[in-house]
């Protein structure tokens, strides 16, 4: 099957494979085929001759070409950059190449030594960085990205000849604005809280004057 990012190509191309296997077993629909003279009436002959409802292809298909998106899109965010345009599914086949030697690119052999410290330093980071996100929350900060993390905890680490040491003045600052933070939480909740009972008291007392202007209209 040729590799297509149109799922109605593949799924006419899965069509097209089981009508030759028709065929070769029934040679009047064979005769019917090789009588027709265009493309678009051979087709329609196919379509009309073969219904995937019901068979597994169908979702099978729409499955792969979406893993396939998917995979591609994350081994370009990978190396994403600002000066190198990364190709698109779109592209590579539309250019005939392969996609599979480009996925293959970025396979890492793990079992190398220098490739397995690296990988062990990141998830020893990510540990890091996910008792520290814990730790934000728990002061009240709502930490949702790597980005808002890095922005709200780099000026507590000072690098001093590539060594990080803690900024005991910006952890002090940071412990300030998660105090001033939960102030100002609290203060707002009150403020809303007052602001709906006071909706609630004029909704109850039009509605009230409209029970009794009823009562006297009545």
């Amino acid at each position: 099957m040729k590799l297509s990012v149109d799922i109605n190509d593949l799924l006419f191309q899965a069509k097209t494979t089981m009508f030759l296997k028709l065929v070769a077993v029934h040679s009047g629909l064979k005769m019917q085929y090789d009588m027709l003279k265009t493309d678009l009436s051979k087709q329609e002959l196919i379509n009309s001759t073969i219904n995937l409802a019901g068979y597994s292809i169908v979702t099978d298909l729409t499955n792969a070409l979406n893993d396939l998106h998917t995979s591609l899109n994350a081994c370009n965010i990978s190396l994403r950059s600002d000066n190198v345009k990364m190709p698109t599914l779109s592209e590579l086949v539309s250019y005939q190449l392969s996609v599979t030697e480009y996925l293959k690119s970025f396979v890492i052999d793990w079992s190398d030594t220098n490739n397995s410290k690296v990988l062990d330093m990141v998830k020893q980071y990510a540990t890091v960085v996910t008792d520290a996100v814990t730790m934000l929350k728990g002061l009240g900060f709502d930490i949702k990205s790597l980005a808002e993390f890095n922005r709200k905890i780099e000026m507590t680490i000072d690098l001093n000849d590539g060594k990080a040491v803690a900024n005991e003045l910006q952890v002090l600052g940071l412990l300030k604005s998660a105090e001033f933070n939960k102030v100002q939480t609290e203060r707002n909740l009150k403020v809303i809280a007052i602001r709906q009972q006071n909706e609630k008291n004029k909704a109850e007392h039009e509605a009230r004057l409209l029970a009794e202007h009823q009562a006297r209209k009545g």
